[in-house]
């Protein structure tokens, strides 16, 4: 007899390969996002049309901060939060209403530590039983996010990094030397494994032209 396949695991693949294909094909409709609301309306929006009968919901509260988006399909409730931080480009592209542009770059450490915050919110979220499954999706074209350290690093963000590979695991220490940050401490393991999403027209586009995306579920 084939045994059987624990039910945690069976969402985990089910919620994976939902947001996956959303992704999949967002990718081929849009290149970018102005802002991570409107990668959160874009994915809300191709989840919606994948499965037109799912129940979605935007920000709701929880534990102190909110879930960016809450998505129930095919008795699978699955609890997404988002992360879109950007380096420096700019570009435009044809159809769209305005420039896409960032001067000012996201600070790379504070995501990373925000990161690990939502996780363990996430966990949290499946732990209380509102969800079945969390995702923490992150959208970037910093490619200091997938990109392995040339050496080791003693950065204060060093126990927070999710390069290609890595893994998010137990408590999380922010280093000293500078300010400081509560330990995160997480129940499970969580390793980096990033996709291409896009590249974006050289020229007229100046700066950072890759986009990749990682998706660490929880369960």
């Amino acid at each position: 007899m084939v045994p059987a396949v624990p039910a945690a695991a069976t969402n985990l693949a089910r919620a994976e390969e939902m947001v996956m294909a959303a992704m999949e094909s967002l990718r081929t409709k849009r290149l970018l996002f102005y802002n991570e609301a409107d990668f959160q309306h874009a994915l809300a929006w191709e989840l919606h049309l994948a499965h037109p009968d799912a129940d979605l919901r935007l920000e709701i509260p929880q534990y102190g901060g909110r879930v960016d988006l809450f998505f129930a399909a095919s008795s699978l409730r699955v609890a997404i939060e988002l992360k879109y931080p950007r380096a420096k480009f700019a570009t435009e592209l044809p159809g769209e209403p305005a420039p896409y542009a960032r001067s000012n770059p996201d600070a790379v450490d504070d995501t990373r530590y925000a990161i690990a915050q939502d996780i363990e919110r996430l966990e949290r979220v499946v732990g209380d039983g509102t969800a079945d499954v969390g995702c923490l999706l992150l959208l970037t074209n910093e490619s200091s996010f997938w990109r392995e350290p040339r050496r080791a690093t003693t950065a204060m963000d060093a126990k927070f990094r999710i390069h290609e590979g890595a893994s998010l695991a137990g408590a999380l220490e922010w280093g000293a030397g500078g300010r400081s940050k509560d330990a995160i401490a997480l129940r499970g393991e969580y390793t980096a494994g990033w996709r291409d999403y896009s590249e974006l027209p050289v020229p007229p586009t100046t700066g950072a032209a890759t986009l990749r995306y990682v998706a660490l579920l929880i369960s």
